[in-house]
């Protein structure tokens, strides 16, 4: 169960989330949060 936070308003993670939701879309979220 992966879920997409608040990334709309930043183009940039933007692109993070679709390369990590192609590999992982469970992994990405911990990526966000560090960035």
């Amino acid at each position: 169960m992966y879920y997409l936070p608040n990334i709309s308003y930043d183009p940039k993670i933007r692109v993070v989330i679709h390369v990590y939701l192609k590999n992982d879309c469970v992994i990405y979220s911990k990526e966000i949060h560090h960035r």
